[in-house]
């Protein structure tokens, strides 16, 4: 399965719109971590085949949404993912609780965001995924998302530079 990774839009709906038309033919899944979750939520009722995930970001007010969540997991093939905004995993300094608890769920494969920072890393054997911000880059970069593909024997991460 081919995921779609975003995190950190912060209100650009137009860019979130053109990087998901973009990949819409290959993906089926969109995870969304956080930082305007209204901008997902907006956007993804533009493309009703593709399944959507979601979680809240710390500038996203959770007064402002029905059923929204801080993080979940779900299985892809053989393989467990949990994904997270992050800011309650304290990522900005280390990455260590959010692995922990990506363990502590039996998950492979953690998504967060927060840092504005693209990352992929193997931290005591949980795949960590940054998407890095598609918005406010953090990286010198334009912005910044991630393609996820999860087979039943592998996992492949690309991180896709945003074309402005």
């Amino acid at each position: 399965m081919k995921i779609l990774v975003i995190s950190d839009s912060h209100g650009d709906t137009t860019l979130l719109n053109q990087i998901v038309s973009k990949h819409r033919g290959s993906v089926e899944l969109v995870v969304f971590l956080g930082d305007n979750l209204l901008d997902a939520n907006e956007v993804m009722r533009d493309f009703p085949t593709i399944a959507y995930l979601g979680v809240l970001g710390n500038c996203d007010f959770p007064s402002m949404y029905t059923d929204a969540r801080t993080d979940g997991n779900f299985k892809i093939e053989n393989k467990r993912i949990f994904y997270t905004h992050g800011h309650r995993y304290n990522v900005n300094f280390g990455l260590e609780y959010l692995v922990a608890n990506a363990k502590f769920n039996n998950c492979d494969i953690a998504l967060f965001g927060h840092t504005h920072v693209a990352l992929t890393e193997m931290i005591n054997g949980v795949f960590v995924i940054n998407p890095g911000s598609i918005s406010r880059p953090r990286d010198g970069s334009n912005g910044t998302y991630a393609l996820l593909e999860v087979t039943s024997s592998d996992v492949k991460c690309d991180i896709m530079e945003v074309e402005k």
